[in-house]
């Protein structure tokens, strides 16, 4: 059963992770006050579980664009090292809540907690609970 269950928190931290990270991507390049906010914001993030069972990467360029990737990169300005995907996927599923996850040890930060912050800044922006994305 243990199995099990690690592998569906497995699919779910996942599914959670990608899917947030590309509404980040969609809303940059539709929403343009949006995109003023990623202008100027040049990072490198790493986010993954101890074991590697999910790698993932995000990086800001500092000319508006962001890529998304299944690996790590070199030389990161902040990684979130999730405990388990189980870990990971309760911190996706709470809307990335920082003080919330830093609070419940679920996480361990190497690098900047500024970057982080402002990487749940952007993911806050779209809220499935939400239709729209009041900007205004």
């Amino acid at each position: 059963m243990g199995k099990i269950r690690s592998w569906f928190y497995r699919l779910l931290g996942k599914f959670l992770l990608d899917y947030s990270n590309n509404k980040i991507i969609k809303l940059n390049k539709k929403n343009p006050l949006f995109h003023r906010f990623v202008l100027n914001f040049k990072a490198k993030i790493n986010i993954y579980t101890k074991k590697d069972e999910i790698t993932r990467s995000l990086v800001f360029d500092g000319n508006g664009k962001i890529s998304y990737n299944k690996y790590k990169v070199e030389e990161p300005d902040s990684s979130l090292i999730f405990n388990s995907s189980q870990d990971l996927y309760k911190f996706m599923r709470s809307f990335g809540d920082v003080y919330e996850g830093m609070l419940e040890n679920r996480f361990h930060l190497r690098g900047n907690l500024n970057v982080l912050f402002k990487y749940q800044f952007l993911t806050n922006f779209y809220n499935p609970r939400r239709d729209k994305i009041e900007l205004d």
